[in-house]
C-alpha cells in the first residue's frame, strides 16, 4: 500500500531543509521542493536538482498573487512538468509537493495536480506522496482534500523517523 506523509510545522523551522536531507542519495524522489536562496523562494526539481525562481519578473505576463507575493505562472508550469515525471515514473517512488498552501486552498497553484496525485495514490501502490503543509493551514488542508490514510509529522518527528541512521 502506498503512503501519504504530511510534513507540517510552523514557518521557518526547516521543513524544506529536512526534505533536502532526506532525499540525498535517493534516485526515486520526484516533484518539487521550494528552497530559499538569498531571501528568494525557488522551485527545485526533486529528481534532477535543477532550480528556477518562483517569483514573477517584471516581464511576466501570467502571474499568481497571494498576499504580497507575485509568482510566475511559467515557473509553476515548469514545476508541473517535474511533478508529471514523478506521476509517470514506473516503479516505487515518492512525489514531493513543497508546499500545499494558500494558493492550493483557493483552487490554484498545485491544486489540480494534488487532486490527481491523491487519486493516483489510491490505485498505484508504488506511488508515495510527501506533502508539506504549514501547521496553521493543516485543518483547512484536511477539510479541503479529505486526505485519508496519511501520517502527519512535524520536522522533529520527521527527522527522527526518516533521517536517523
Amino acid at each position: 500500500m502506498s503512503e501519504i506523509i504530511v510534513l507540517s510545522d510552523e514557518i521557518h523551522v526547516g521543513k524544506t531543509s529536512a526534505i533536502i536531507q532526506w532525499k540525498k542519495g535517493k534516485s526515486n524522489v520526484f516533484g518539487i521542493i521550494s528552497p530559499k536562496e538569498n531571501g528568494n523562494r525557488n522551485f527545485e526539481d526533486a529528481h534532477s536538482g535543477e532550480t528556477w525562481p518562483m517569483k514573477a519578473s517584471e516581464t511576466d505576463m501570467r502571474i499568481l498573487e497571494v498576499g504580497q507575493y507575485r509568482f510566475s505562472q511559467s515557473a509553476f508550469d515548469r514545476a508541473f512538468e517535474s511533478l508529471h515525471i514523478g506521476f509517470n515514473f514506473k516503479g516505487k517512488r515518492t512525489v514531493v509537493f513543497d508546499e500545499i498552501g494558500p494558493l492550493e486552498l483557493r483552487g490554484s497553484g498545485f491544486q489540480k495536480l494534488l487532486l490527481d496525485a491523491l487519486s493516483l495514490n489510491q490505485i498505484d501502490a508504488d506511488l508515495n506522496l510527501l506533502l508539506v503543509v504549514r501547521k496553521p493551514l493543516l485543518s483547512q488542508f484536511f477539510d479541503a482534500y479529505q486526505v485519508a490514510n496519511s501520517e502527519v509529522f512535524n520536522v522533529s518527528e520527521f527527522s527522527k523517523k526518516f533521517l536517523s541512521g
